[in-house]
């Protein structure tokens, strides 16, 4: 005896999602190997970095291999997780195996589980989470900060850039810099080397110097994409220098703006999850009382 008309409409849904689970985890597995095996990517990558000639020379200081090879490998972790989870949903529902479609569900269902307790434990130590990834940015800027504008020390660059593209100074403000040991508290204006409180990527932007700055060309960088940068330099205040704003607020207040979207897609991820369970037990029982009329 066949399977009934409802058992038939979950066997070829599942088939429908798992063909696209099976698909886009080969696609990242196929990737993650060419990446790894490919010596050539690396080169890909680096003409990629250095299209704008102000960051040219500044890949050199980052371990473009090693970062490639890390990326490859969780490709092919996850595509390969994905890949395989979506060949036994397939062939559970193809081949009408229970075996596949338990071993399937099992797997959905750990996923899922891993899921829901990583969303409570985030819930759950959100305050201690911030606490250190602030300790831990406050300590990037103690350490490593050089105060160069145009400068190739990674962390030194990141933050430049971060605090150039979104406004802010420093972790919580610009006194994160007062403890900055790898800076000397000197910047280079009009040619000459002038002891200052704060960097100068802490000054704010016209729009001009804002648009150089999301095009990447910070090296090319005037007094007038500055409002004020003489007193910036000389006589720092929050008329003319973002001291006061912190850009841990800056990126949470961005990630914020998003959080509906994220929400959506994680719901959306989980009914998914949820449907393929759903869909793989009702097969299940559909195939077991088949085989229970045929005895």
């Amino acid at each position: 005896m066949g399977l009934g008309c409802g058992a038939k409409c979950a066997k070829y849904i599942l088939f429908v999602f798992n063909i696209i689970f099976f698909l886009l985890g080969g696609a990242c597995l196929g990737v993650g190997i060419w990446v790894l095996l490919d010596s050539n990517a690396s080169n890909w990558i680096d003409k990629l970095l250095n299209i704008n000639s102000d960051v040219a020379g500044i890949t050199s200081s980052f371990d473009v291999a090693g970062l490639l090879k890390t990326g490859a490998y969780m490709l092919i972790a996850g595509g390969g997780a994905v890949f395989v989870i979506g060949f036994l949903g397939c062939c559970g529902a193809v081949k009408e195996w229970r075996p596949l479609l338990v071993l399937y569900a099992i797997l959905i269902g750990i996923i899922f589980i891993i899921e829901i307790t990583g969303g409570v434990l985030a819930v759950v130590f959100n305050g201690r989470v911030q606490t250190e990834v602030k300790t831990y940015l406050t300590g990037t800027i103690k350490d490593k900060f050089d105060g160069k504008l145009n400068t190739s020390e990674p962390i030194s660059l990141a933050w430049n850039y971060a605090m150039g593209e979104l406004q802010c100074c420093g972790v919580t403000n610009g006194s994160d810099f007062n403890n900055a040991s790898a800076w000397d508290k000197t910047v280079t204006y009009n040619g000459a080397s002038v002891t200052v409180t704060y960097p100068l990527s802490c000054c704010k932007l016209t729009d001009s110097g804002k648009t150089k700055y999301k095009n990447g060309q910070i090296g090319s960088l005037s007094n007038s994409d500055y409002v004020d940068i003489a007193n910036c330099v000389n006589s720092p205040s929050t008329t003319n220098a973002n001291i006061d704003i912190g850009c841990y607020d800056k990126v949470k207040d961005l990630v914020m703006s998003y959080s509906s979207i994220v929400l959506g897609i994680g719901i959306g991820i989980a009914v998914v999850q949820l449907l393929g369970i759903i869909f793989a037990c009702c097969l299940c029982r559909s195939i077991t009382k088949n085989l229970n009329e045929v005895v």
